[in-house]
């Protein structure tokens, strides 16, 4: 792993090409109204199969050992879009170049997590048992980042669930309008210049049980309660954040989505200056 100063030039090339490209909507960042899913989900883009269609495993448990892929092979599951929002993950991993494949949360027990460099859980995937999944997997993904790999969890939507992280680390549900950034200068957080986070909601809960170890990034304004963290768990890296990453409210979010996938991909993480 390699732990070094970044400066935001290290990822700003891609981010100059990407960010502008994000869509702006008028919609709030809420559940919305009863138990109506979105419009169907997105079709899985693997960029490594002409056909893409799901990889058949043979085993009903793979391994989830260290990464042997370059970084810049990613891996989402995913139920449905999230929030409805027109940019997602898959949308910006394309527009970076970056290599993906998609699943959904049924395959997360047959899912061999190797080959990918970052595994990202994406936001508002509460409408069927996505949550029930990971949790029930919880223990391969502790495996896999402790033997090198970087997860990604995009957690607004997941804050009824206590969906579990690695090192203990958990979601408390508590809605916070305002959103203090603490490290203006990290390379996910520089293209919001250090600007409050506002919106409704900025994020959707809190994490509880953070090591003290880990690099607290954003917290809610009223409380310094985290609600944005990095930290290490053996060879690999969480990336965990309670906010949606994406700009459909007018709450300046959008360019995070692009940054997390850069900073997860490039693997040059950040030292906070002492």
């Amino acid at each position: 792993m390699n732990t070094k100063q970044t400066t935001p030039s290290a990822i700003g090339f891609r981010l100059a090409l990407v960010i502008p490209a994000l869509a702006l909507s008028l919609t709030a960042c809420k559940k919305p109204a009863g138990s109506e899913a979105p419009a169907a989900p997105p079709v899985a883009k693997e960029q490594n199969s002409r056909d893409a269609k799901p990889v058949v495993t043979t085993e009903s448990k793979a391994p989830a050992l260290a990464t042997s892929n370059p970084p810049t092979t990613a891996l989402v599951f995913r139920n449905v879009r999230s929030w409805r929002r027109k940019v997602d993950f898959e949308d910006v991993l394309t527009d970076l170049g970056y290599k993906f494949d998609v699943r959904s949360s049924t395959e997360m027990a047959g899912t061999d997590l190797t080959p990918y460099g970052f595994v990202i859980i994406p936001g508002a995937q509460w409408q069927d048992d996505y949550y029930r999944h990971y949790a029930e997997n919880a223990a391969r993904f502790d495996r896999y980042v402790t033997n090198g790999g970087t997860l990604v969890l995009e957690l607004n939507g997941a804050e009824r669930d206590g969906i579990p992280l690695p090192r203990g680390v958990s979601m408390v549900s508590h809605g916070a309008t305002d959103n203090v950034i603490t490290l203006p200068d990290h390379p996910m957080l520089t293209p919001l210049a250090g600007r409050t986070i506002h919106a409704n909601y900025a994020s959707h809960g809190y994490l509880e049980g953070v090591p003290k170890d880990a690099i607290v990034l954003v917290t809610e304004m009223e409380e310094p309660k985290p609600t944005f963290i990095e930290y290490a768990c053996g060879s690999g890296r969480v990336i965990a954040a309670c906010q949606c990453f994406h700009d459909q409210d007018g709450s300046g979010r959008g360019p995070l989505m692009p940054t997390v996938i850069s900073y997860a991909a490039e693997r040059e993480w950040y030292s906070p200056k002492k």
